[in-house]
């Protein structure tokens, strides 16, 4: 058996007969024309339902859009066949988005199934048919949009069970905001992707008005539920000058370390409040 670390081809041009079907182990590094066959193979058709949404499509329009959905299956045993596929791009539709770790396992599988001879696989909990590689290419694309997608959709379903004027915030916030853009936040130095950020929606957000929205929805039913409570919960405009001034004074304050001049000292001072929260 040739091995390519042993020997190359004898042109810089690829030549199929040099390289398919001739017992060679994909090489790493590759040269270059050997890149350019393997991207021809699994080049996604030039097709309008294909396209993948560009990265400053908002979350909302990202949520609207038809996007396949995802499986969950973590493990797929793919089989490669010498065998030309039975989907296309005019069938592909309604094939469920493989787990990351899958569609990872047929990134690394393809290579070498190509230089085999192989010109399908088959992932049986996808579909028992023989699918084309630029099917690999394409899940590996869509797979970031679809996932987002789905976290996205799930953090405002849990949304609209909150008060209306959070509800708005939120989609306010998210108008503006591409889907795989980068946000900075409160806490620490470092940016997080739009994806991670939606799982943090149950604690924190990414601008002061959703914040704000927030309080104010607590202390009404902090209101309501407990009206003769001696607690309350401080908006946004206590919090922005506070921590911009003393950093130390979050959370839950009390008697001996909250200052007069802000409200919570005032509040507390008085005798109003046991304790305030932000």
């Amino acid at each position: 058996m040739a091995d390519s670390s042993s020997s190359s081809p004898s042109s810089a041009t690829f030549v199929a007969s040099e390289w398919i079907g001739c017992g060679r182990r994909f090489p790493s590094p590759a040269p270059y024309h050997l890149l350019v066959a393997l991207r021809a193979v699994l080049k996604i058709p030039l097709i309008p339902s294909f396209d993948i949404p560009h990265s400053r499509v908002s979350v909302p329009a990202l949520i609207d859009l038809a996007l396949p959905s995802l499986d969950s299956t973590k493990n797929g045993y793919p089989v490669f066949l010498a065998d030309n596929p039975e989907v296309d791009e005019l069938s592909y539709e309604g094939l469920k988005v493989p787990a990351l770790s899958v569609i990872t396992e047929l990134s690394r599988g393809v290579k070498q199934a190509w230089l085999d001879g192989k010109r399908s696989f088959i992932l049986r909990h996808i579909s028992t048919k023989r699918l084309p590689f630029w099917l690999v290419n394409f899940w590996f694309h869509i797979h970031p949009a679809v996932h987002t997608a789905s976290v996205w959709r799930a953090a405002l379903n849990w949304c609209n069970s909150l008060d209306h004027i959070v509800q708005l915030s939120v989609e306010n916030a998210l108008i503006s905001l591409g889907w795989k853009q980068s946000v900075r936040w409160a806490i620490g130095s470092g940016g997080t992707e739009m994806q991670n950020l939606a799982c943090l929606l149950r604690a924190d957000w990414i601008n002061d008005s959703v914040v704000g929205s927030m309080l104010c929805v607590l202390q009404k039913q902090l209101e309501r539920d407990s009206p003769t409570s001696r607690s309350r919960v401080l908006g946004i405009d206590f919090a922005r000058p506070l921590s911009a001034t003393n950093a130390a004074f979050f959370n839950t304050y009390c008697k001996k370390r909250a200052p007069k001049q802000y409200e919570a000292g005032e509040l507390l001072a008085s005798g109003a409040c046991d304790s305030v929260f932000y």
